[in-house]
């Protein structure tokens, strides 16, 4: 299939009227000119319950049901009006939850004298939404130093919390009783991942947070977006993207306007992810309007190969068709192709060579 046939049929998943409405939804600043749009394309013929169905495979309900309801609550049908506001009190009520045990957490581990970084989750929500229930999260991220990671496995023990899943950089624990998990991190990400983002240079970086009303520290801007990126394309080959992780970027570019961006290019390339980087501006940038800097709009402009990568993540981020082709693409060409350095990739072939023998090894033995 040609590349433009394959632009082509991306346009019209895009352009059905419940996609066109998530996205010019999918934002916590609406101008006139998005809410007049917003009220003509509830005029069309809606399946709401495709829409609520997207919006709930994304991560999105919450600035669904926000700027519906605050734009154009009478072109709702009521049964979707009043489940997307059931929805959205009970995503409340359950961030509010999850923060304040979340605010427990960091004071045991405080007064256990062990430093300890929360991100994402609750922490990522005040800082760039501004409004806990305008965004889902359903775990508490915590960062920890290697030395401390066992003393901080063994106080989540001692609330409640058992192990569930366990990786190399990371750890799942989970409370019964309370139905919070907690994933225990003593790295950002896996050996074979481009972003060792040491713990001491994130500490001496962390930027102050309100959260119900209490002062935490959590990453500085400039680390979150690097971050978020990162996220962004760890998670495309492993078929897990979602809508609400470009929002997170642009609502992070949206709310943070005095970013230092030579600082951020710069820290992205020492680390391996210049390209993760700007891969997942440009989509923030094409599918939610984020307003870049001129500086980055260059250097966009020039590299053929972003351009590439950022089309394949919006083909497949309402793509639900899974061929052989596609498959290949995400485990073999994307990863490899966002990757800059040879040793990157190196380390990722290796990780493919070792889960392919893992595979071989199961089946063997089974």
């Amino acid at each position: 299939m040609s590349q433009k046939v394959k632009v082509k049929e991306m346009k019209a998943k895009e352009s059905r009227p419940e996609i066109e409405l998530l996205l010019c939804c999918a934002r916590t600043s609406i101008d006139s000119t998005m809410a007049e749009r917003i009220k003509t394309i509830v005029q069309e013929n809606i399946d709401w319950k495709y829409l609520i169905e997207i919006a709930s495979q994304h991560a999105t309900k919450p600035l669904l049901y926000h700027n519906l309801s605050s734009i154009c609550p009478e072109a709702v049908p009521q049964p979707i009006l009043d489940r997307l506001r059931n929805d959205y009190r009970v995503n409340a009520l359950r961030n509010m939850s999850l923060t304040k045990e979340l605010l427990k957490l960091l004071n045991l581990f405080e007064k256990h004298q062990i430093p300890a970084i929360t991100y994402k989750g609750a922490a990522l929500t005040a800082a760039i939404y501004g409004n806990l229930s305008l965004r889902q999260f359903g775990d508490l991220d915590i960062l920890v130093q290697p030395q401390d990671f066992s003393r901080a496995k063994e106080l989540l023990i001692s609330q409640g919390y058992h192990p569930e899943s366990k990786f190399e950089w990371e750890e799942s624990l989970i409370n019964n009783k309370n139905k919070v998990n907690v994933d225990l991190h003593k790295r950002i990400a896996p050996k074979y991942f481009p972003l060792l983002l040491d713990f001491d240079g994130l500490w001496q970086r962390l930027e102050p947070v309100s959260l119900i009303g209490t002062t935490v520290t959590t990453l500085c801007t400039e680390d979150l977006l690097i971050i978020l990126a990162m996220q962004i394309a760890k998670d495309s080959w492993e078929q897990q993207q979602k809508l609400s992780q470009i929002c997170d970027i642009a609502e992070l570019i949206r709310s943070h306007q005095q970013l230092d961006w030579g600082r951020i290019i710069k820290q992205a390339k020492n680390l391996g992810s210049e390209r993760m980087l700007l891969v997942s501006l440009l989509l923030a940038k094409d599918i939610l309007d984020a307003k870049l800097p001129a500086e980055i709009k260059q250097r966009l402009q020039g590299d053929r190969l972003i351009k590439i990568l950022a089309g394949k993540l919006r083909q497949w981020l309402f793509d639900s068709s899974d061929s052989a082709s596609e498959k290949l693409q995400k485990l073999f060409f994307f990863p490899f192709a966002i990757r800059e350095s040879l040793q990157d990739k190196i380390n990722y072939a290796r990780r493919l060579t070792y889960l392919s023998y893992l595979g071989i090894k199961n089946r063997v033995q089974g």
